[in-house]
């Protein structure tokens, strides 16, 4: 799956090659900067993910209620507005949180039957015990999944799929 990262792609690689907008010109360095501290172009990582996680620490610890975008970012060391490059709202970043939690336990699900040796009745014991094991394992992300927090899926294509 794509992440659309919105803004223009040449100002990014300009930033990233060193152009100087305030000069115009294409001076990797120039004189009125060099006593200015160097301005560095955005680059984190994988923030998508680093984000999802540092999400579910805090709903496990406070709730879904206090989850804070800026307290998030400020958590990963970027700046307030860099979580809506990955995640419009608090409730797309949670939707995003329960589709990767779908996938993981249908990833789980495959797995479990794949190895079950028998006929169905220990197939289905295999996967009612990968569920079960997935709650405890993960109860925040599983809250996410199938708590009332997000109640309508509608708004979220990709969260349906899964």
């Amino acid at each position: 799956m794509g992440v659309s990262i919105s803004g223009a792609p040449q100002e990014r690689i300009k930033g990233c090659l060193g152009y100087d907008r305030r000069m115009g010109s294409e001076n990797a360095v120039s004189s009125a900067a060099s006593t200015e501290a160097p301005v560095r172009a955005y680059h984190h990582g994988d923030l998508r993910e680093t984000l999802m996680e540092a999400a579910l620490a805090s709903i496990a610890a406070h709730g879904t209620e206090k989850l804070s975008l800026r307290a998030l970012a400020r958590e990963a060391g970027v700046s307030p507005t860099a979580p809506y490059r990955h995640f419009s709202s608090k409730e797309s970043l949670l939707a995003a949180i329960a589709e990767a939690g779908y996938v993981r336990l249908f990833e789980r699900f495959e797995s479990v039957v794949a190895a079950a040796q028998g006929d169905l009745e220990s197939r289905l014991l295999a996967i009612g015990m990968a569920y079960l094991e997935f709650a405890l394992e993960h109860p925040a992300r599983y809250e996410l999944m199938f708590g009332s927090v997000l109640a309508d899926f509608s708004g979220y294509a990709s969260l349906q799929e899964a």
